[in-house]
């Protein structure tokens, strides 16, 4: 005679929570076993426990509901010096449940980083690192270029607010480009100094990387020229969906001769940080048409680009035409961008180029962009585009442009949130 329904049900239940019991004590068992050893590992490389690990795995240990795998390992606001960090991967060496470390506002020693990088090399259930705010230099960034290199786990690199400089970011990216095995996903250079070069470096490693769908930048000095670089790699990259380059110093002007471009901190100002106020509408700083008039009068100004919806091409033989106006100097970094994203960056959903300001001939540009994409996602041909923009332009064109954006957004590409209608400043 078969079993009783009501009587499986019953047996099935407590093969669950016996189950649910042995997991938990193995999990009790690993954490006592990662407080023995953590404290060996403190007096071999004479090091002080750190007091937010300890607790941790103490709170995990009474806790009433049964422990919790450890599986962030957040730092923040300290020092670490190598046999800290030592004591750290050597006692996380045999601890899978591992996937994030969260290091953030702490200067981590070059031989601490070396540490790291030993470490997350042979760790791939490692899936994200966050070092920032560490006083991470070019010097100390080939350890970061060992990690990225020999990764196969790492999704999420967060760099932020670093002072890589060109030559640290130039680094770390040769790393990208150089693992065929790599997995990341999203890269974050948010504050690193990087000037016009390092976008040359960035641009070679998006050319051949299938795997980055999102890239922050903000708050560096590329510029136009470093903008110009980017360009050149963009249609070779199909991946990328999500691209910031807010507070950029981008003006959609052709960059004087390399020679003469000027370094971060000597006489050019930082540049000023975003705000995610206004659903991704940002009031720059003076009148909604105070940029447009500036780049009317100056001789820099960018000409018009005259790729439209009306002539888009099918992607990958594209032929963006551009005009120049009478006595301007050509073609700007920030047409030829615009040119490349409409038509052949066609999985590239969302652009922010808040706190640069483009003024109404650039914003012109970025419009017709919208406008080619538009009409390619009508075609099924590319991905819609939401681009957020500072409010230093035509108060017409700013509204169009976001017109444009929300009749998008609902294709998939960030959704900017319009909400209300807002005043001029």
């Amino acid at each position: 005679m078969p079993p009783k329904k009501g009587k499986a049900a019953g047996g099935g239940k407590k093969a669950k929570e016996a189950e649910a019991a042995a997991a938990a004590l193995a999990r009790v068992t690993q954490l006592k076993e990662l407080r023995t050893a953590y404290a060996a590992q403190c007096k071999f490389f004479v090091a002080e426990p750190l007091p937010s690990l300890v607790k941790r795995i103490e709170t995990e240990l009474k806790s009433a509901d049964g422990p919790e795998d450890i599986d962030k390992l957040i730092l923040s606001q300290m020092s670490l010096n190598p046999g800290d960090v030592y004591s750290l991967t050597t006692t996380m060496n045999a601890y899978s449940a591992l996937t994030g470390i969260y290091i953030w506002r702490a200067k981590v020693d070059i031989k601490g980083l070396e540490a790291l990088a030993n470490f997350l090399t042979s760790h791939p259930t490692v899936a994200t690192l966050h070092l920032m705010d560490c006083q991470i230099t070019a010097v100390a960034a080939k350890h970061v270029q060992t990690i990225c290199r020999s990764s196969t786990g790492l999704k999420s690199l967060l760099m932020d607010h670093n002072p890589l400089g060109a030559e640290g970011i130039g680094v770390i990216f040769a790393g990208i480009q150089d693992n065929p095995a790599t997995v990341l996903q999203r890269g974050s250079f948010r504050y690193c100094e990087a000037t016009p070069a390092a976008a040359d470096s960035i641009g070679c490693a998006l050319a051949v990387n299938a795997t980055i769908t999102e890239l922050q930048l903000d708050g560096n000095f590329l510029g136009d020229a470093g903008l110009g670089l980017l360009s050149r790699h963009m249609r070779s990259n199909a991946t990328l969906q999500s691209l910031y380059l807010a507070a950029n110093q981008i003006s959609n002007r052709n960059p004087p001769p390399a020679s003469s471009l000027v370094a971060p901190g000597s006489t050019s100002s930082l540049p000023f940080q975003p705000s995610s106020s206004h659903n991704g509408r940002m009031v720059g700083g003076g009148g909604g048409g105070g940029g447009g008039g500036a780049a009317a009068s100056d001789p820099f100004a960018a000409p018009l680009s005259t790729f439209s919806a009306a002539t888009a091409t099918p992607l990958g033989t594209s032929q963006v035409s551009m005009t120049t106006p009478t006595g301007s100097s050509g073609a700007t970094p920030l047409s030829r961008f615009c040119a490349t994203v409409a038509t052949d960056a066609p999985t590239l959903t969302f652009l922010d180029l808040r706190g640069n300001h483009v003024g109404d001939a650039g914003a012109e540009l970025i419009l017709e962009m919208l406008k080619s994409r538009k009409a390619l996602l009508a075609a099924k041909q590319a991905e819609g585009l939401v681009v957020w923009v500072t409010e230093r332009m035509s108060e017409d064109l700013f509204e169009k442009i976001w017109e444009l954006n929300d009749a998008m957004a609902g294709s998939g590409a960030k959704k900017g949130g319009k909400g209300g209608k807002k005043g001029k400043k």
